[in-house]
């Protein structure tokens, strides 16, 4: 719900990272896609910050899953 409501700007990225954390232990692909999300929305704005913190997001979910060449 709130993720709908967010403009894109760093706020909605750094809710995409967040859920991405939530769901890597309950999902892996949806916390992966949520990861990918952010990460694609922050390089459109330029918002390396927000880049990289759903690039961090998205390495924690592949440790997840035991995805370490990724």
């Amino acid at each position: 719900m709130l993720l709908r409501n967010e403009r894109a700007d760093s706020s909605r990225i750094f809710l995409m990272a967040k859920l991405s954390h939530i769901y890597k232990d309950e999902n892996v692909i949806i916390g992966l896609s949520y990861a990918e999300q952010g990460i694609a929305l922050a390089k459109q704005i330029e918002f390396l910050r927000g880049e990289a913190t759903c690039l961090n997001e998205l390495g924690n979910n592949y440790r997840r899953i035991g995805e370490y060449t990724k």
